[in-house]
């Protein structure tokens, strides 16, 4: 692969940083998304709780008002106070604590079976108060206590013809045998099975519901663990490719332009990094030769005063620098001859044939003329002294770099 096929094969700068970008973007919209869900999943399972505990006092209050009932007709036909009485038909017309039990259930989302249930519960203990009614009626009787002074609901209850052919003490009988008699055990145990129902029911909903809540808590916990690694493996990931893509590339051109090495012709810098800095390394490849060549040159023209001399020696930089066989300089005034001013490597005989050159003519005259850089392998060079001399000479290629200095060509 090719200088030009790495910089396109290279990412670039720009590219890193989008990546770099996009990957947190989405990491802390992850984040977000996920600590947004325990929050609504801790919000929920507090409503849960909230709701289970609602929906527990709902069946308590549902089975504690028919206790309540109960205890206060049984008190009633045992203890024939009238204060049990307007106590037991206040719950029933003014307190409602069943009706609302049931109102409260009904506000409840998704709780459909739950108010079958205790509707049923009340449906049950709506038909004790027949039997307590009956067992309140026969005491009020027995007593003779004026009905139109009695509660609204057992005012117009009305015995049945056997029940009014009783004499007081078998009504207070009557009435105390209906309220502690097996059927209205079995009756009353119905109510307090459908509560059970009820109860038994909210446990599964609320069980279920904080089992769903607990698995997307720890899925999103898991995913913030996740989160947390991919974030300490992408900024590793980052880490480890800005300094192979950007840091050590840095400071390798940096520690390679401060080198004297770099000065010599055939040391050049390795392109590595992102695009830019794989360009930037082979830009300065490209120019290696200017830039070294003029460093060495200025050396020279602060080190030696005789042109001769700086001739001579530039020669003999530049063949050891290029690491070429031989070289020749040639000087021009009048823009019509190449003159020879200084030789190195350059046997004898090929001396004796090049000593001048005419402008235009020939690959380095025609080089001259052009101002262009030429490179010519004596294979295809034109037949003739100077090649004869060259191939002689072991030479298998001419450069020639027309330069201008100081008024000389």
């Amino acid at each position: 692969m090719n200088g030009d096929e790495l910089i396109m094969a290279a990412i670039r700068q720009s590219t890193i940083s989008a990546i770099a970008i996009c990957i947190f973007s989405l990491i802390i919209l992850m984040m977000f998304i996920s600590s947004y869900v325990m929050k609504q999943n801790v919000i929920q399972e507090r409503g849960a709780l909230s709701e289970q505990t609602e929906m527990l006092q709902i069946g308590y209050d549902m089975a504690s008002a028919s206790d309540y009932l109960t205890d206060e007709a049984r008190s009633f036909s045992v203890n024939r106070n009238v204060q049990n009485l307007r106590n037991y038909w206040y719950e029933i017309n003014v307190s409602k604590t069943r009706d609302n039990a049931i109102n409260r259930l009904e506000k409840i989302q998704n709780a459909d079976e739950e108010q079958i249930i205790l509707a049923k519960a009340k449906q049950q203990s709506d038909q004790l108060l027949k039997t307590e009614a009956r067992s309140m009626r026969l005491i009020i009787d027995a007593m003779n206590l004026p009905i139109s002074q009695m509660p609204t609901g057992i005012s117009v209850y009305e015995l049945s013809a056997a029940d009014k052919q009783l004499t007081s003490s078998e009504k207070i009988v009557l009435a105390r045998k209906i309220m502690f008699d097996d059927q209205y055990e079995a009756a009353k145990g119905l109510v307090n099975s459908y509560v059970a129902r009820y109860e038994e029911m909210i446990a599964q909903r609320s069980q279920a519901k904080l089992k769903e809540l607990n698995r997307a808590n720890k899925i999103a916990a898991n995913l913030q663990v996740a989160l947390f690694v991919i974030i300490v493996a992408v900024v590793l990931i980052y880490i480890g490719v800005f300094h192979t893509q950007n840091s050590r590339p840095i400071k390798n051109y940096v520690a390679a332009l401060g080198s004297k090495a770099f000065y010599t012709l055939y040391s050049q810098i390795k392109p590595e990094g992102t695009r830019e800095l794989r360009a930037l390394g082979e830009t300065l490849n490209e120019r290696q030769f200017e830039i070294k060549l003029i460093f060495n040159l200025y050396k020279l023209l602060a080190e030696t005063d005789d042109l001769q001399s700086l001739l001579d020696k530039s020669a003999k930089m530049l063949r050891e620098s290029m690491n070429i066989d031989g070289i020749q300089i040639f000087l021009t005034e009048n823009d019509e001859w190449l003159q020879v001013k200084a030789s190195y490597g350059v046997p004898e005989q090929l001396k004796e044939e090049i000593k001048s050159l005419k402008i235009g003519d020939g690959v380095a005259g025609k080089a001259v003329a052009a101002g262009i850089d030429t490179h010519v392998l004596l294979t295809d060079y034109p037949e003739g002294a100077i090649k004869d001399a060259s191939v002689a000479a072991g030479f298998v290629a001419v450069h020639c770099y027309p330069m201008s200095v100081g008024g000389y060509h």
